[in-house]
């Protein structure tokens, strides 16, 4: 008995120790204890706001380089034709110049640069700048001057009398600079040329970092922060880092220490050795024990010098770990067969977003009722952020409460299994971003005036009514829709213009908040007090519709850019005079009206929807809608079919459907 007592107490070590091993082996597999998809919108919500620090310093730098360009005394000095040495001592000693005597200066006429003042190199390098100068037009730009990285400024000095004359300031990025960005942004940086750190410091070695400026972030477990990068020009890159938020690590099993794992298997040969030497019968073997299943996280590149650091994929290359609840949620629909989403029957996939999936959904009822909606389902890997789950219950809320013609309304929101969806109006037709490019492509230009002041009209009639919109209580929601895009405006087979996706829609009652200085929405169709991170109000939606106009009128957008950074720029400056000189092919009275729309300053806009559509409403003739509704089906006919006969029909909800004209 005690001999069959050991060769027991035997197996059953082993078997622990087994087990311990199995565990440490699947722990120490592990790459990271965070999710990709977990850490995106945070990474999201870093980089914009990298975009609105150093868009701040690039516009509060053209506001500095244009009182520069003002001072009468330099102004004065060029009319005279005053030599290089002249003018370099006028920079370097006069009074008048004292308040930017702190920044490198170059003045440069038609022959190139003239002086130079607290210039650390020959030349700022500002060609490019000069060549981007217009009357009342300052330009700005990130560069990399020998191996020095500068913020820069450049405008005309008089472009009555001096027109070949340009100013330019530059800013060093340095520990100073990146103090005030990181205030602005809340988080720490880092700049890099790709090839080393410039300046800056953070929880994450830089060294980590460098080299990684392609990935869309970066995860440090050892620092429990996250980094994203945000590009300011070529060659020259601002890194953001933030500590990981509490509640995001998913769990692990405890890191069993080697010596435990040494010890179970030292006893367990011990308790057999002496149970063979006593010559006692074998225990019966123990049933096998099985390791719990630990979930291992994919594998992730990392460089060779930087063990602890996993690259992360985008959101879009994330694959969610399989759902374990009973209730399946179609992601996919495979060889047109319907597949059960609660108690409606998914008919076809339309697409995602940042956030969510879209779905063409029918449901059935009783003696042969059917209605056909759009679900929109928020992705299973963001159901667990408490962040994403209030701001789509907060679309949800605000939506079923907008009951207008001219709105897209939300009638049902719930879950199936874990995960959150709503139902909508399902609106057979295009956006406006899809209508313009087809009209471009089709007919070589954009849409006419009557199609575009239709279709403004009736998306002011929904900004009107949701901008007044009160509580139980009579109490103004201020509502803001903060997208307003080609993309969200709808056009139906039969001419309804209908205003889409309240997503990030500002009201008071909402459970999730935006807080100053970050900033939501298309940037190319951004109002600029909105792109700088600044409170705003019904004015920046106004605007905001003044660009869709501009866009579907002249069949490019007023925001140009080659990468997006460069677009968010634009935003932050607002419209430039050479864009809005577009207008003139306008008929005046078009002109005018998106002139004021357009207005950098809110003060100067439409104060509010009826007044905008004061203006624009005597324009629209009688059967504007039956023209609206044959210029769609003249532009996609067959394709404009409801989704119970092919599966498609009704359009990308939110997708901005905006391309560049080329031709």
């Amino acid at each position: 008995m005690p001999d069959r007592r050991a060769g027991a107490i035997a197996v059953a070590v082993l078997g622990a120790g087994a087990l311990t091993a199995t565990i440490a082996a699947v722990v120490v597999s592990q790459s990271s204890p965070y999710r990709a998809a977990d850490l995106a919108p945070l990474a999201g919500e870093i980089r914009a706001a990298l975009a609105s620090a150093t868009a701040a310093t690039l516009h509060d730098f053209e506001n500095e380089v244009t009182a520069a360009a003002g001072v009468p005394q330099l102004k004065a000095a060029l009319k005279n034709e005053v030599d290089a040495a002249t003018m370099q001592d006028l920079l370097d000693t006069e009074r008048w110049w004292e308040p930017y005597r702190a920044r490198a200066a170059e003045v440069i006429g038609p022959r190139g640069p003239l002086a130079t003042h607290n210039v650390p190199v020959p030349t700022l390098g500002a060609t490019e700048l000069h060549a981007r100068l217009a009357p009342g037009r300052a330009a700005t730009r990130f560069a990399t001057v020998g191996d020095r990285p500068f913020a820069q400024a450049a405008t005309l000095i008089d472009a009555d009398e001096l027109p070949s004359w340009s100013l330019v300031l530059a800013r060093p990025i340095d520990r100073a600079c990146l103090g005030e960005w990181a205030e602005r942004a809340h988080a720490s940086l880092v700049l890099s040329d790709g090839h080393r750190s410039v300046v800056g410091e953070s929880s994450i070695p830089s060294e980590l970092m460098v080299g990684h400026e392609a990935e869309p972030l970066l995860v440090n477990e050892r620092a429990g922060a996250v980094a994203t990068s945000l590009a300011l020009s070529s060659g020259l890159w601002v890194w953001g880092v933030r500590p990981v938020p509490p509640g995001l690590a998913r769990g692990r099993a405890p890191l069993v220490p080697l010596s435990l794992l040494a010890a179970g298997f030292a006893v367990a040969a011990v308790v057999v050795g002496v149970s063979r030497r006593r010559g006692s019968r074998r225990a019966p073997e123990a049933p096998p024990v099985e390791a719990p299943a630990v979930e291992a996280a994919p594998a992730a590149p990392a460089r060779s010098s930087a063990p602890a650091l996993a690259v992360a994929p985008s959101v879009s290359r994330v694959t969610p770990p399989p759902r374990r609840s009973s209730a399946v949620i179609p992601t996919i629909i495979a060889g047109g067969e319907a597949a059960s989403f609660g108690r409606y029957t998914v008919i076809s996939r339309l697409g995602e977003g940042g956030m969510c999936e879209l779905f063409i959904a029918g449901l059935a009822g009783p003696e042969g009722f059917q209605r056909t909606f759009v679900l929109k389902r928020l992705k299973p890997e963001l159901a667990r952020i408490r962040a994403a789950v209030d701001q789509f219950i907060d679309e949800a809320k605000l939506g079923s409460t907008l009951v207008h013609s001219n709105i897209v309304p939300v009638y049902d929101f719930g879950h199936v299994g874990d995960g959150f969806f709503m139902a909508q109006e399902y609106v057979v037709g295009r956006n406006v971003g899809e209508i313009v490019e087809r009209h471009v492509e089709r007919l070589r230009e954009p849409l006419d005036v009557p199609s575009v002041l239709y279709i403004v009209h009736e998306a002011l009639q929904a900004l009107a009514y949701a901008h007044d919109r009160t509580n139980n209580d009579g109490e103004p929601l201020n509502v803001v829709h903060r997208d307003v895009s080609p993309g969200n405006i709808l056009v139906s087979s039969g001419g309804e213009v209908k205003l889409i996706d309240f997503g990030i829609a500002k009201s008071e009652e909402r459970v999730s908040h935006t807080d100053i200085g970050n900033v939501k929405g298309n940037a190319a169709f951004m109002a600029p007090e909105q792109a700088r991170g600044l409170v705003i109000d019904r004015r920046a939606d106004l605007f905001s519709l003044g660009l869709v106009a501009y866009y579907a009128l002249l069949g490019d957008p007023l925001y140009h850019g080659s990468t997006s950074g460069e677009v968010f720029y634009a935003a932050v400056s607002g419209p430039s005079p050479e864009r809005l000189q577009a207008l003139d092919r306008l008929p005046p009275f078009v002109a005018q009206i998106l002139s004021r729309a357009l207005a950098v300053d809110p003060a100067e806009r439409y104060a509010t929807a009826e007044e905008f559509d004061a203006d624009v409403a005597s324009h629209i003739g009688t059967g504007a809608r039956a023209a609206m509704a044959t210029l769609l089906n003249a532009l996609f006919g067959p394709e404009l079919r409801p989704a119970s006969s092919s599966g498609g029909g009704a359009t990308g909800m939110g997708a901005s459907g905006v391309r560049r004209r080329t031709g």
